[in-house]
Parts: structure tokens; sequence; C-alpha cells
């Protein structure tokens, strides 16, 4: 078959487009720079090109998924009129919202991300993802504080352990989730373990209590329906 001449920008695009689904339906570690390039139909000095290392590619792909999600997060943290309460309610109500309606697609995906062939690709999102969102949350805690809702004298600092919370919690929610089979948690101790969520963030955001609902319980209710009724994969390399 003809190889087809694409311009630059389009070659990447595409490149990005095949890794990520590889990466998660294999692995990363398991799938080898061939098997992209078969499935792209390009020769291997094309590849390498665009990308030096399947590290680069890696890296552009992360960059990638953490760009779609932090797009809309950073028209929130500057848009104007608005108060950091509110700000923080829409970053996380409209994260929530997005994803309870595609929950079946994110059930999904992030099982693949949390399988162990993963492992290193999950880890370098979050972490990465985390640096990214850092001075975002730091810019917001910064402004709650002038406008008197929070009382910190370390924003920035509270708001990389207001994140690590977040990453915890979301792995608690994960693993309760996405496990084979039903559910690990209640909705109960779920409830239970958002109340404490809730409790520790505006300790230490030194934040009035109900000041801020950052997890919808009744968007958990429906993961956790969700959860139980889609299957796991089966996994492996194609």
């Amino acid at each position: 078959m003809a190889r087809v001449s694409k311009a630059a920008e389009e070659r990447q695009v595409e490149l990005l487009g095949i890794a990520e689904r590889m990466f998660l339906e294999r692995g990363y570690d398991e799938t080898p720079v061939q098997a992209i390039i078969d499935a792209a139909g390009i020769a291997k000095g094309t590849f390498y090109h665009h990308y030096p290392s399947k590290s680069a590619l890696l890296d552009a792909v992360l960059g990638r998924m953490n760009g779609r999600i932090l797009g809309g997060i950073i028209g929130v943290v500057h848009a104007p009129g608005l108060d950091a309460v509110t700000k923080f309610g829409h970053i996380f109500s409209r994260t929530g919202q997005f994803k309870t309606e595609h929950r079946a697609v994110f059930i999904q995906m992030h099982r693949a991300l949390r399988a162990e062939a993963n492992a290193a690709l999950y880890s370098r999102m979050v972490r990465e993802g985390a640096a990214l969102m850092l001075p975002l949350v730091a810019q917001l805690v910064e402004q709650g504080v002038r406008e008197g809702v929070f009382d910190t004298p370390y924003p920035r600092q509270s708001a990389r352990q207001l994140l690590q919370l977040s990453t915890a919690m979301g792995n608690l929610v994960g693993d309760a989730v996405l496990t084979d089979g039903e559910p690990t948690l209640s909705i109960a101790e779920l409830e239970a373990e958002v109340a404490a969520y809730h409790d520790a963030v505006h300790r230490l955001l030194g934040a009035a209590p109900g000041t801020l609902q950052l997890y919808d319980v009744a968007q958990l209710r429906l993961w956790l329906e969700s959860a139980a009724s889609i299957p796991a994969p089966s996994g492996g390399p194609a």
C-alpha cells in the first residue's frame, strides 16, 4: 500500500491519536514503537522525524490529555467578576458533570489507565496534571484570602496540599467504583468519605464549614450504579 504524504501537524495529531489509543488498550510498556508505525502506515524515519523517542511521544500524549482537562479550567480561573468560591464550584461541578454524563467512557478509560501495564503512564499523568493545576489552584486560594473567605498564610502550600487531598480522594473513589464486580464501598461509606474530605479542605483553607462543596454525592451514586453494570476489559495486547 502506498504511503500517504501528510502535513507535519496533521501527521503529529494522527500519531498522538494512535499512541493514546494503543497506550490505553495495551499499556505503555507493551506498545512498541513499531506497532504505532504500522498502524499509521509510515516509515520508521517519518516517526522519528516527529518524535525522537517513545518517551517524547508519551510526553506529547500526556500533554494532550491534560490539555483537554485544563482547557475549561483556565477560562474559569481567569473569568472576571467571579469570586473564588464560585470559581471553585464551577471547576468541580463542570468537571464532575462532564465526566458523569460520559461516565461509561471514563470508567473504561480509567480502568485501562489503572491497569498494571499502565502504572508508569498513570503515575506521570497524575503528577504532570497536578503540576499544571498548582498555579491555577494557588491563584484561586490567593483570591479567596483577599476576599476574606479563606484564611491561610500559605496559599501556594495550601493549594498543593489541596491537590494532594483531591488526588487521594479521587483514588479512593476510583478504587471503589473501578474494581471488578460490585463496588467495594457502599454509598453511605462514600458519603462519609466525602464529608471527611470536605472537612479537611475547609480546615486547610481556613474556610467556614459549608463554604465549598466540591464533590456531589448524587453523581457518586450514578458512578456506583454504572460501574457495577460495565464489565472490566479482558486486557492484554491485541
